[in-house]
């Protein structure tokens, strides 16, 4: 007895001195940097705006830490604040630049912007009277949102149409489910789909509900979950959507903060809707935070196949603390863990290399964990798939046109001459070869990595004065660009599929424009693979 009081007395004066050496380097750092601020303020050479050179360094201190624990000033925090409200009323659209012009990019379901007859690709002109010529669209947007029930004057150019739009802000409410229905509308095979961009306020909710319209089908078989692209958001929002699918009372994920012992763990406390329904997620590189919460809970309790790439690996936890002067702070208080106890970040921020980039666990270091049927999962890289899946639907000559815009472009010039179409549109030779003839009007071209690449081997070639290869360098160029000129041709399908997505959302909006990609979507003829294979699907869950 005597021995344990002994301990417990020394355990005491340990915590009590590691607290005070801590409290004593904190007041010790503070009174130096306020020594060396108030010198520099006072004392150098040049004037210094006092609030300009402490804002450096509270951002110098910030960036040796994490990049999601951050400083807002009292604008931003004001911004935050009205955000936060939900006060915002909204026409629905949003903008973008194209060729130095504003022009519209999406559609909101349900608000005027739509109801009115805007279309994607219009040209924002004015707004409340003023040139949108030389509007930011930070700018622009502060004049396209207002008070709900208020309106916004807005004048677009369609082709060669100028035409006056008086669009009522309604208040704003974005949906995290984009779309949900029953794969290429045939209920007959069963198989749900519900897209989740984000983890808003309200989403589970929304999940809920699309889950629940499937259900009362009586045709539902089978779900995908599509988490590609989802930077996270709620995490309370991530428990509910994995509630959906798993028993009552099972753990589902867990925080961790500075010290290891105070472990807050997050269970289902409701009745599942979809207890035993097949189950496939997909995930990719842009799948972050509680993306990764969804999908690592998913895979641990062995309750749904993972399909795509490794996710993001954005395991850590933030809270917002109020600060004087109407500022704020949101810092790294924790890191996630999935129910077999991994934690999901793959970044260590307080170790970093030469040139300050944060470092990346090596695969001989990550450490294993099992999923409750003994299935082996490794931490430290966020989510790796079930089933890993690259994307090949892309090439060089896709990823130029949409980065300069082509298909949009064209798609634009299409809607102008053509006042309607069928949602069975289908992008015919005639229209594929109209496309190729506007690409030839915007004199398009664009560099492909083997060109890069053969213009440094000239450049080598030239420095080590070996002229006679310039022929046979020439002839290496005519011949790539015979072969790009074919690669309209090699990827007609690709891009005609691409086409009639863009022209379809012109007429009838982004949901028309999901479900035609969704058709020849690689990652989902995979899970459907896996789906309608039940002895493969168990094979997974119980390998």
């Amino acid at each position: 007895m005597k021995k344990i009081f002994i301990a417990t007395i020394l355990i005491c004066t340990l915590v009590a001195t590691s607290s005070s050496d801590l409290f004593f380097q904190i007041k010790k750092s503070m009174t130096l940097y306020g020594a060396v601020y108030k010198e520099i303020a006072i004392g150098y050479v040049d004037e210094v705006p006092p609030e300009k050179l402490m804002r450096t360094g509270m951002d110098a201190m910030l960036q040796s830490l994490d990049p999601y624990t951050v400083f807002y000033d009292d604008a931003a925090n004001e911004d935050g604040q009205i955000q936060g409200r939900g006060a915002t009323g909204s026409v629905g659209m949003g903008i973008g630049l194209r060729n130095s012009k504003i022009v519209v990019l999406e559609l909101l379901d349900g608000y005027a912007a739509l109801m009115q007859g805007i279309r994607v690709g219009d040209e924002i002109l004015q707004i409340a009277g003023q040139s949108a010529q030389s509007f930011s669209i930070a700018e622009a947007m502060s004049l396209l949102d207002g008070d709900p029930n208020s309106k916004a004057e807005v004048q677009i150019r369609r082709g060669i149409e100028t035409l006056d739009f008086t669009l009522e802000r309604k208040r704003l409410i974005l949906k995290s489910v984009s779309y949900s229905g029953f794969f290429a509308d045939d209920s007959t095979r069963g198989i749900g789909y519900i897209k989740l961009n984000q983890f808003g306020r309200g989403c589970a909710g929304e999940v809920q509900d699309a889950l629940k319209n499937l259900q009362e089908s009586g045709k539902l078989k089978s779900l995908v979950l599509d988490l590609r692209g989802n930077p996270g958001g709620l995490l309370d929002q991530a428990v509910n959507i994995v509630a959906l699918f798993v028993p009552k009372g099972t753990l589902i994920t867990s925080t961790r903060g500075r010290d290891a012992s105070e472990v807050l763990e997050m269970k289902n406390n409701v009745n599942p809707m979809a207890a035993d329904l097949p189950l496939a997620v997909l995930i990719d590189e842009g799948s972050a935070s509680a993306s990764e919460v969804v999908s690592g809970a998913l895979q641990d309790l062995d309750r749904a196949v993972i399909l795509g790439q490794s996710s993001f690996g954005k395991g850590l936890v933030q809270n917002v603390k109020p600060l004087p002067y109407n500022t704020s702070m949101k810092f790294t208080i924790a890191k996630y863990y999935t129910p077999s106890g991994r934690c999901i970040q793959a970044l260590n921020y307080s170790e970093k290399d030469e040139f300050g980039q944060a470092k990346q666990a090596p695969d001989s270091l990550r450490r294993i964990f099992k999923t409750t049927k003994g299935r082996t999962v490794k931490d430290g890289r966020g989510i790796d798939p079930d089933i890993i899946l690259n994307d090949d639907s892309g090439s060089e000559l896709e990823a130029a046109l949409l980065q300069k815009g082509l298909l949009f472009g064209f798609a634009n010039q299409f809607a102008t001459k053509n006042t309607q179409v069928q949602a069975t549109f289908d992008v015919n030779d005639r229209v594929y070869a109209d496309f190729q003839s506007f690409i030839r009007g915007e004199n398009f071209s664009y560099q492909t990595k083997a060109e890069q690449n053969l213009l440094k081997t000239e450049k080598d070639l030239e420095k080590a004065g070996f002229n006679q290869s310039k022929q046979a360098i020439q002839g290496i160029k005519t011949q790539i660009q015979r072969e790009k000129e074919a690669e309209f041709n090699r990827h007609s399908a690709r891009l005609k599929t691409l086409l009639r997505a863009e022209i379809l959302s012109r007429y009838f909006g982004p949901e028309l424009r999901t479900k035609s990609l969704l058709a020849t979507d690689t990652f989902m003829k995979e899970a459907l693979l896996v789906l309608e294979d039940k002895a493969k699907y168990d094979s997974i869950l119980n390998n």
